[in-house]
C-alpha cells in the first residue's frame, strides 16, 4: 500500500511539474454569477490548453497502459480529464482551495480532499538536496530543451528527476511563482529558479527494492481564450456526497 502511495506521489509530482508554469498570477473573479466578467477579461488571462502523456515502468518494465491527460487553464482554475475516462473530468479552484469530481452521464459533483493537499503534505517529508543545470540540450517535438536535475528524498527514499526546460514556450514567471506558491512543493520551487517551461520531467527512485520510473511529457500547448463555464460546475448538476 505504501509503495503505491510512493509511486502515486512520483506521478502526482511529475504532473505538477509540467503544470506549475501554466497559471495565471493575475486572477480574475471565479465567483458564480460573474461570467461575462471572466469572458471580458479573457484577452487579457493566460489561457492555456494542453495534453500531456504519462508512463510508469517498474525495473525497466512498461506498468500499465500509457496515460494521456487534457488539462485547461483558465485563471485560478484548472480542468483535467483522462482519455481513459472520458465521462468524469476534476476541477481544481485554486481560488476557492476547493477540488471537485463531476460526472457528465450522471451529471453530478461531489468534493474530495484534494490532490494538491496529498503533495503539501508529501512536500513537508521532502527535502531538496541539489539542482543544478547540467548544459545537456536536446529538441523535444519543436522545442529546443536544456536539461536540468534535481534530486530529494521523499519519506527516507532518494528521488531524482531529471527535466527538460524550453525557454521556446513563453510563460510569465509570475505564473510559475503563483504555482509553487501554491503547491508548496520544495521540488516545484527549486525547478522554478530556473527559466522555461517544463517539457518532460522523468522521477527516479527506489521503492520496496523496486526501480521506478515515471516519465511525464508535454506532447500539446494551445494559448487562446477558454470559456467561463468550461471551468465551473454547471448549474444543472446535483452535489453529492463523499
Amino acid at each position: 500500500m505504501r509503495a503505491r502511495k510512493s509511486v502515486y506521489v512520483l506521478l502526482a509530482v511529475g504532473v505538477w511539474l509540467l503544470l506549475f508554469g501554466a497559471a495565471k498570477l493575475e486572477a480574475a473573479d471565479l465567483e458564480a454569477g460573474n461570467i461575462k466578467k471572466m469572458e471580458k477579461e479573457a484577452v487579457q488571462q493566460e489561457d492555456i490548453y494542453f495534453e500531456k502523456k504519462s508512463q510508469t515502468f517498474i525495473n525497466g518494465e512498461l506498468a500499465g497502459p500509457e496515460k494521456v491527460m487534457s488539462v485547461w487553464l483558465k485563471g485560478d482554475r484548472i480542468r483535467f480529464e483522462s482519455e481513459d475516462n472520458k465521462n468524469q473530468y476534476t476541477l481544481i479552484l485554486m481560488d476557492k482551495g476547493k477540488t471537485y469530481e463531476l460526472d457528465k452521464s450522471q451529471k453530478t459533483y461531489r468534493e474530495v480532499s484534494s490532490e494538491m493537499d496529498k503533495l503539501k503534505e508529501a512536500s513537508e517529508r521532502t527535502t531538496v538536496v541539489v539542482s543544478k543545470r547540467t548544459g545537456e540540450k536536446k529538441k523535444i517535438k519543436d522545442w529546443n530543451c536544456y536539461q536540468v536535475l534535481v534530486e530529494t528524498t521523499l519519506e527516507g527514499n532518494k528521488m531524482k528527476a531529471t527535466c527538460w526546460l524550453s525557454e521556446d514556450i513563453h510563460v510569465s514567471p509570475k505564473a510559475i511563482e503563483k504555482m509553487a506558491k501554491f503547491s508548496k512543493m520544495k521540488m516545484l520551487e527549486e525547478l522554478a529558479k530556473y527559466p522555461g517551461y517544463p517539457v518532460e520531467v522523468t522521477m527516479d527512485s527506489t521503492l520496496q527494492g523496486k526501480q521506478v520510473r515515471v516519465v511525464s511529457t508535454l506532447t500539446k500547448i494551445v494559448k487562446g481564450p477558454i470559456k467561463a463555464e468550461f471551468v465551473q460546475i454547471p448549474f444543472e448538476y446535483t452535489k453529492i456526497g463523499l
